[in-house]
């Protein structure tokens, strides 16, 4: 499907869990059971999947946003009605992902009726009204706008990994540097320091964009981790055509 196709797909599923919730819908549990003499089974919820398929509907329109721990207190209390976009990309990425710590998270906003809000939010959000769902012309657009931190909604995440990684490259120069100047690291010492300092940033730059954080620091480490092999060739290539006396 293309983009447009895959909105309309989400804002249908959006459309079917708003008339879920608004005929009364209630989330069925399914109760404790003793599976051996002395051991019971915890009870948990069985979601309706088209309640389930809405919310995802939804975290696809407004974005998941990685960083949401950091900025979960912003929007506990935030009325959903008046949510930014990106603040509701944070509430909605903290109900779902907080299912997965403890059963019965998403029924609790089932219950006091945030889970409608939220829905109703992102529908326009993306420019629909209930009735009929009829899409804003400028949609498409408006998916590119920067919120208000200045990043698309679902932001990624902080580059704990991408700081990693400038850290260790910047480090291991700088103790190979010191190590070598001060006849610390004898014969081949500088050039293992060098594989540690273009090792430890390759591999923690990739982790930092497998992680899906902000990109920043891991591309910065990886230019200059691949760049230093050149470096290293081009200081020898001048070093022995300028200055190195047979």
């Amino acid at each position: 499907m293309t983009r447009n196709e895959d909105q309309m797909d989400a804002l249908q599923r959006i459309s079917t869990g708003i008339e879920l919730l608004e005929s009364g819908y209630t989330v069925e549990w399914e109760p404790s059971r003793e599976i051996e003499p002395g051991v019971h089974t915890m009870s948990y919820p069985r979601y309706d999947s088209r309640l389930m398929e809405a919310l995802w509907g939804a975290s696809e329109l407004v974005g998941t946003d990685y960083g949401y721990i950091d900025r979960v207190d912003e929007v506990r209390e935030l009325s959903i009605p008046e949510m930014s976009q990106s603040q509701l990309s944070t509430f909605l990425t903290w109900v779902q992902r907080g299912e997965r710590f403890c059963d019965g998270f998403i029924d609790g906003f089932v219950k006091d009726g945030r889970v409608l809000q939220a829905l109703r939010r992102a529908a326009e959000l993306e420019g629909c009204t209930e009735q009929g769902f009829e899409r804003a012309p400028s949609l498409g657009a408006r998916r590119s706008e920067p919120d208000e931190r200045g990043e698309p909604a679902g932001s990624r995440a902080k580059p704990v990994w991408g700081r990693a990684a400038l850290l260790v490259f910047l480090g291991s120069l700088l103790l190979t540097y010191v190590g070598t100047a001060s006849n610390v690291l004898p014969g081949a010492g500088w050039a293992i320091g060098l594989l540690v300092a273009m090792g430890g940033g390759v591999v923690f730059s990739i982790i930092s964009l497998v992680r899906r954080e902000r990109r920043g620091a891991a591309i910065a480490t990886l230019v200059m981790s691949l760049g230093l092999p050149l470096a290293v060739f081009v200081g020898f290539a001048v070093f022995f055509t300028f200055f190195y006396v047979a």
